[in-house]
């Protein structure tokens, strides 16, 4: 069991919205990549947006 714990909290840590971003935008990549198409910027675009997001709402408690 502190097993599961520890990879859940190095995985997700304290947002698991961001772990959920990144896990889709990982995918995106892999889609794309899969179909022929060019996916590097995938990654950094979903990380871009998902900074501001989270500096937004930790501005916001």
């Amino acid at each position: 069991m502190k097993v599961l714990r520890f990879f859940y909290d190095f995985f997700v840590g304290d947002d698991w919205q961001v772990a959920v971003a990144v896990v889709l935008g990982m995918a995106a990549t892999w889609y794309l990549a899969h179909h022929g198409s060019s996916a590097w910027f995938v990654v950094p675009i979903v990380l871009l947006l998902a900074l501001p997001y989270t500096l937004w709402r930790a501005i916001r408690k």
